[in-house]
């Protein structure tokens, strides 16, 4: 017979802790990659993309397909927008060799900028209507860091443990972002206004 719980003996060292999703907003926002890995799926090969707000805003994911197991026209157009999608985000996150990776490993740390869409709404299996989250836009999504205005690396340091753990918050200065909020210089700003 075991003893008695008791909360004194608690212990959750082998337990994973469940966090609250923070997605982001719809709009355009400078995105660091936290974490990228490969998964099986009912066609082929995904690459899982975990983004992160460099401000701490916010997180979104983004699934690619880079390989179709099946020969037929439909997979293979999906593989070969998966491609030119996953290029994107090479090319804008300044990869030193976007047209061969070669290693996930390198992945990490890229800066894009990101255009974030609502995802559609969705039947739960209770069968009540739920709203969709946001992610990547399906088409068009990725674009280099600088066109939103951000200065700082193109590849900075990730130290998180979890892989959808947002960005830790860092100020404009540090990470050479002003963010759309931003973008005004004190010679824009027009303090003559009457009330």
């Amino acid at each position: 017979m075991s003893a008695p719980w008791s909360f004194n003996n608690l212990n959750l060292s082998d337990v994973t802790a469940q966090r609250a999703s923070m997605g982001l907003p719809v709009g355009r926002h400078v995105c660091v990659l936290n974490h990228a890995e490969l998964k099986p799926s009912k066609s082929g090969i995904q690459i899982i993309l975990y983004w992160a707000e460099i401000e701490g805003l916010g997180l979104c994911r983004d699934y690619i397909t880079l390989h179709s197991n099946s020969n037929e026209e439909g997979p293979k157009m999906a593989e070969r927008i998966g491609k030119e999608r996953f290029k994107a985000v090479l090319e804008c996150g300044g990869h030193p060799n976007p047209n061969n990776p070669s290693d996930i490993r390198t992945l990490p740390g890229m800066v894009v900028g990101v255009i974030v869409e609502q995802d559609d709404d969705w039947t739960d299996d209770t069968g009540r209507l739920r709203k969709g989250g946001t992610k990547p836009r399906k088409n068009g999504a990725y674009l280099k860091a600088s066109d939103l205005g951000y200065t700082g690396p193109l590849k900075v340091t990730t130290t998180h443990s979890e892989a959808a753990s947002p960005a830790p918050r860092k100020t404009a200065a540090a990470t050479g972002y002003r963010g759309p909020a931003h973008s005004a210089t004190t010679a824009d700003l027009d303090d003559d206004i009457p009330f």
